[in-house]
Parts: structure tokens; C-alpha cells; sequence
């Protein structure tokens, strides 16, 4: 499959179908890339795709708003992987670049959707995919997850894009969980990192188990707090005498303070019969000084379990 690229200087209306799908290869891409951009079903700041006409007026150095509908990014999804691009061109004032999904976005492929920002991103509600296609985030601001991401396998990347903007920090909201059934989670920032559940274990299967995904939760300019629990546990087997899914290995690094507000679990998964036991997924936290809360258990079954304070003080 190819790429496809639809780009607007200012503004960027999207109302159509591509398709990149290969049948003896790889699925290609599908490239929006406006300024600012709002993903959702009802467009409050634009009525460019219900009229045909753009009613704003621009001033120089002023972005414009783009808006995709949810149904239109969904329908790519089945046959693209999708990448939502936003762009602040030199001369734009601070604040542009903006990406926000305001709409639930749902799909069930194995393509992929990238969202990057080079200012905010926000995602303001959930986003899942049934099928074992991921979720990137990528920004150069703040990313704040104000909804639950749930993935049957994908994994769920956050990490700095290259550019300008400013140090990235990533925030979750209550309810703001992470699920990916196995697949990985890998949060790194230049700022502050905190995060709610999060949730790797890998199913239970008519054979041998699915392993849990690793958790990997890096800052490597700021402090790092998990305020849920986290469940990288081995899937059960199932069948005769099969093997117990492999835990995923968690791994905690902070430039600051890493605090440890709930439990982890990286123990792996139960066999059957003459099988054997998953192993368990190594455990690692460190930073310049480590909290960990007193109800916040750590079970990695026979895996190890490392904490390093730093040169902070740790309180166990």
C-alpha cells in the first residue's frame, strides 16, 4: 500500500474514502495534515462541510480551525492506517498546532491511527479498536487522556514529536484508563507523567496463554505517578496441558519522584495439566526519590523486583 497526503496550509475539510490495503502486503497511509484540528460528530467552529463555504475571515499569522467528522476517520480506519497531523508554521502565534478528539472514535482493524500535535492534544473521549491495530500519541505540548483507551492487542505509544514546542507532559484524567488485551504501553515525557489504570494482561486462550504487555512509564525531565493499579499479567492456558502466558515486564523511570499509588502485578499465567507456569515480568522502579504507597502491592510471581531511590530518599 502507498501514501496518501491531504494537507492544508490553513484550514483542511476530509470527506471521502481511501484505500491503501495491499492484498500480498503491507497496508499503506493516509496523511491529514491541517493546523489546528478537531475530531468529533457536530462542528461547532466551522460550517465548511455543511455549506461548502468557509464563513471565517483570516488574519495574518492566524490559523484556522479544521474539523473531521468521527465517521469519516472511522471509515478510513477499515482500510488505512491513519496519521492526523497538526502543523504550526513559523510565523503562527503560540497556541497553534492544536489536535482534540471531542467524539468517541471506534474501528476494528489491525491499521493503526497516529494523532500528533505540535501544541495540545487532547483526547476528550474514548477511542478503541477491536481489532489489533494501535494508537500513537505524539506531541509537543501537553497531552492530556480526559477519556479511557481500550486497544484488543495494539499498542498505545506517547512520546515527544519532533520540533519547537514545549516540554511534553502527559496527564490522565479519572476514568482515563488504558487497556490493550497484551498489547504494550510505552508513555516517555520530557515533564511530568501521571497516569490512572493500566491494564497489559494477556487473555486466556484454547491453548497456551497470552503474554501481558510490557508497561514501559519514562520522564526523563519530570516526576512520575501512577494513581491506578497496573495488570500486566500472563493470560491463563487452556486445552491440555498447556502453558501459562509469560507476564509483561513493567519498568518506572523519573528524572524526579516516582510514586507508586496502587499495585502491580506482572505474574504470569496459570497452565493446565503438564504445562508450565508463565513467568512472571521483572519489575523495575527508580528516580530521584521513590514513594510507594502502603497498600500498593507488588507481585511479579518469581520475577525480579527492583527499586532504586536515586539520590532522593525511599519510602517503602
Amino acid at each position: 500500500g502507498g501514501s496518501v497526503e491531504v494537507s492544508g496550509h490553513d484550514s483542511l475539510a476530509f470527506k471521502g474514502s481511501v484505500d491503501t490495503r495491499a492484498p500480498a502486503g503491507q497496508t499503506g497511509t493516509l496523511l491529514l495534515d491541517p493546523t489546528n484540528i478537531t475530531i468529533g460528530t457536530t462542528n461547532t467552529t466551522d460550517t465548511m462541510l455543511a455549506t461548502g463555504t468557509d464563513p471565517k475571515t483570516y488574519s495574518d499569522g492566524v490559523a484556522s480551525n479544521s474539523f473531521l467528522k468521527v465517521d469519516e476517520l472511522q471509515g478510513a480506519l477499515n482500510t488505512t492506517n491513519v496519521i492526523v497531523n497538526t502543523t504550526s508554521a513559523a510565523g503562527d502565534p503560540g497556541g497553534m498546532g492544536t489536535l482534540t478528539v471531542s467524539s468517541a472514535v471506534a474501528w476494528n482493524s489491525a491499521n493503526s491511527l497516529t494523532l500528533k500535535s505540535d501544541s495540545t492534544l487532547t483526547i476528550g473521549a474514548t477511542i478503541g479498536n477491536a481489532g489489533t491495530g494501535g494508537l500513537d500519541l505524539f506531541s509537543n505540548g501537553a497531552v492530556a487522556l480526559n477519556a479511557a483507551v481500550t486497544l484488543a492487542g495494539g499498542s498505545f505509544k506517547v512520546a515527544n514529536y519532533a520540533g519547537t514546542g514545549a516540554a511534553l507532559s502527559f496527564a490522565a484524567a479519572a476514568g482515563a484508563t488504558i487497556s490493550t488485551a497484551g498489547g504494550s504501553v510505552d508513555i516517555k515525557t520530557s515533564g511530568n507523567l501521571s497516569t490512572r489504570a493500566i491494564t497489559t494482561a494477556g487473555g486466556s486462550s484454547s491453548g497456551d496463554g497470552v503474554a501481558g504487555g510490557t508497561v514501559s512509564l519514562v520522564s526523563t525531565g519530570g516526576t512520575v505517578g501512577t494513581a491506578g493499579a497496573i495488570d500486566a499479567t500472563g493470560g491463563a492456558a487452556g486445552g491440555t496441558n498447556k502453558n501459562g502466558g509469560a507476564g509483561g515486564a513493567v519498568t518506572i523511570t523519573a528524572n524526579g519522584l516516582a510514586t507508586v499509588g496502587a499495585g502491580i502485578t506482572t505474574r504470569g499465567g496459570a497452565p493446565t495439566g503438564t504445562g508450565t507456569s508463565g513467568a512472571g515480568g521483572a519489575v523495575a522502579i527508580g528516580g530521584n526519590g521513590v514513594t510507594v504507597a502502603a497498600a500498593a502491592a507488588v507481585d511479579a510471581g518469581n520475577a525480579a523486583i527492583g527499586v532504586a531511590a536515586g539520590a532522593g530518599a525511599l519510602q517503602i
